[in-house]
């Protein structure tokens, strides 16, 4: 599935992309939608940054005070650009930008496992994309 919503993001198709997300069930709706917009707008296109806005308006990001699901969000996206996974091309620049977000929001510092997390996020890390995680993430 994710192949096919890179394909949208990349392409800037977002009504198609927010369509598919009846696939993903009810509950990870919006937090999907989310996470693929900020694909969207990873490629330029910054109509999607209306539609976030719109998204953390009138769902139920809209309560996410812990702003735990939205650094999920970026978490994924940032393993997914460092290592070329979920379908999106390897991209150092995007993985900092993403892990970036995800540390401004708590996460996974937040979380019970978040220790285990960043030890389990840094042993799938290689070359710059390790450096890159480093900065933000450094060992303690």
């Amino acid at each position: 599935m994710s192949e096919h919503l890179v394909k949208l993001a990349q392409a800037g198709d977002l009504d198609a992309l927010l369509a598919r997300m009846d696939d993903v069930p009810e509950e990870d709706r919006d937090e999907a939608a989310y996470k693929w917009l900020n694909v969207a707008v990873d490629f330029g296109h910054g109509e999607a940054d209306e539609r976030i806005a719109d998204l953390m308006e009138g769902s139920s990001l809209r309560f996410d005070d812990d702003q735990f699901l939205t650094g999920n969000a970026h978490w994924e996206l940032g393993l997914a650009y460092a290592t070329g996974g979920e379908s999106l091309p390897k991209d150092v620049g995007k993985a900092t930008t993403h892990f970036e977000a995800a540390h401004d929001c708590g996460y996974p510092m937040s979380v019970e496992t978040g220790d285990e997390m960043i030890a389990d996020a840094r042993k799938q890390l290689t070359g710059d994309a390790r450096k890159a995680f480093a900065a933000i993430y450094p060992e303690t």
